[in-house]
């Protein structure tokens, strides 16, 4: 079966049909996001270690050693 033929056929997920090329598009969209969000958590956390320091907050210390 031609690759074009399996990525048109229909796959119904949760009661709406997509194909597998929306299905490939949705994981790589998913993949990014969670990326981005790793990288928004990492610069939290260097923040909140660079503030906390300067203002000396010793419960939000507590969490960031």
């Amino acid at each position: 079966m031609a690759i074009w033929v399996k990525q048109a056929i229909p796959i119904i997920i949760k009661g709406q049909s997509k194909t597998l090329k929306d299905v490939k598009q949705l994981e790589k969209g998913l993949a990014i996001l969670e990326e981005k969000n790793a990288i928004l958590k990492r610069a939290a956390i260097l923040l909140a270690k660079k503030y906390s320091v300067m203002w000396d907050f010793p419960l939000v210390n507590q969490f960031l050693t």
